[in-house]
């Protein structure tokens, strides 16, 4: 569980992240895409990791 510092605020460290589509936002710092419901990484995946990713 991470704490929620509003809307467009990355849950992990607190800054404001770059909007990257519709609500979804990017935060450079930690290296993950988020919004309101959850948040995943959004470096640049390895080849084997991509694949599954449809």
């Amino acid at each position: 569980m991470f704490i929620n510092f509003g809307s467009g605020k990355c849950p992990l460290c607190g800054d404001f992240g770059t909007e990257i589509s519709r609500e979804i936002f990017h935060c450079d710092k930690c290296m993950v895409a988020f919004n309101n419901f959850g948040l995943s990484r959004h470096s640049g995946m390895k080849q084997p990791e991509a694949k599954y990713w449809n």
